[in-house]
Formats: structure tokens, C-alpha cells, sequence
């Protein structure tokens, strides 16, 4: 969405080039694209909710 917007014409020349590298981090360090996923091994799914047929 941030991409689409400043590839318009009117963000051309609002931004300088240190402007836009300083976005990259910002942006990869603040998000997980799929979300955190935990791991519990210790213990198995619970499958008793599922239709047998």
C-alpha cells in the first residue's frame, strides 16, 4: 500500500532519497508478515472437533 501510494506522480519529488531509504527499515523491522506462530511441542493438537466422514 506504502509502495502504491508514492509511486503516484505528486510523491515524486516530495521525498528525498534519504527520505525513502530511511522507510525500508522502518517497515522490515516492525512487522511479521504472517503473524507470530508458536510452537508447543510439549503437547499434541486436539482433534476431537473434526467429522469422522
Amino acid at each position: 500500500m506504502v509502495q502504491d501510494t508514492l509511486m503516484r506522480p505528486e510523491w515524486e519529488d516530495v521525498l528525498t532519497d534519504m527520505d525513502r531509504r530511511g522507510l525500508t527499515p522502518l517497515f522490515r523491522t516492525s512487522m511479521t508478515p504472517y503473524g507470530e506462530i508458536r510452537l508447543r511441542t510439549d503437547r499434541r493438537l486436539d482433534r476431537t472437533d473434526l467429522p469422522t466422514s
